[in-house]
């Protein structure tokens, strides 16, 4: 009896403790350069669905945002991550060049498993010229 107990109470802990590193991890956003130029700070991002800008622009990098899955954040929380990012590389605009499942993960919970996607959101970072 006290081995089963034990064992629910480790399976308890092991759940609050993955649950608690994956709802902390802080999303990782990228930043992969095209050019060596550097730019002041932006404030105002626009965002394009597709390459078709009706201005003239310079690419300034490729930006991405990994989604860890459970309880760290979904769609629209990860354009706002990159259009932040996007500003501090002196960005006028991002192109979203799209998200993908980058693979799952898994917590125990009791005899189920709690299974979240995880995803990669990515853009083109640019600058009107």
């Amino acid at each position: 009896m006290q081995t089963r107990v034990h064992k629910k109470r480790i399976q308890h802990i092991i759940f609050v403790l993955l649950a608690t590193s994956l709802v902390s991890c802080a999303p990782n956003v990228t930043f992969r350069a095209y050019t060596n130029q550097v730019f002041s700070r932006t404030y105002a991002v626009d965002v394009y669905r597709t390459a078709q800008v009706p201005r003239a622009y310079l690419e300034l990098g490729e930006l991405c945002v990994d989604d860890r899955g459970i309880g760290n954040f979904q769609g629209s929380n990860s354009i706002s991550l990159l259009l932040e990012k996007a500003g501090e590389v002196g960005a006028h605009a991002i192109i979203l060049i799209g998200q993908q499942t980058t693979g799952a993960v898994g917590i125990p919970a009791g005899s189920n498993i709690l299974v979240s996607p995880t995803t990669r959101t990515c853009a083109v970072a640019i600058r009107y010229r």
